[in-house]
């Protein structure tokens, strides 16, 4: 699934780093949302620096997150991508990370 929001808070924490966003709706209603990512380490790993991560994700940035949805159908996603309003793709799936 996808979903278009605004970037509120960017959090590099163990044991997992998390993104939060507000999506709006045709109405106008915010919802707050967040994307469950690896831990800072694996993403490091992946080729990616915690300056690189904080630069991308900056409050107020539009953004398209990518990802699977709670089964709960609360507003989390277990993140695979994200798609900044430049067109720069940040992914964080299986293998080594990238930012196009």
């Amino acid at each position: 699934m996808s979903v278009k929001g605004v970037v509120t808070k960017f959090a590099l924490s163990n044991p997992h780093s998390q993104l939060y966003f507000d999506v709006t709706d045709d109405k106008g209603n915010v919802e707050h949302w967040s994307a469950e990512m690896n831990a800072p380490t694996n993403l490091e790993r992946s080729g990616f620096s915690r300056r690189q991560m904080l630069n991308l994700f900056t409050p107020g940035s539009e953004v398209t997150v990518y990802g699977f949805r709670s089964k709960s159908g609360a507003p989390v996603v277990v993140f695979s991508k994200a798609v900044l309003a430049d067109g720069r793709e940040f992914k964080s799936q299986g293998g080594p990370g990238n930012i196009e």
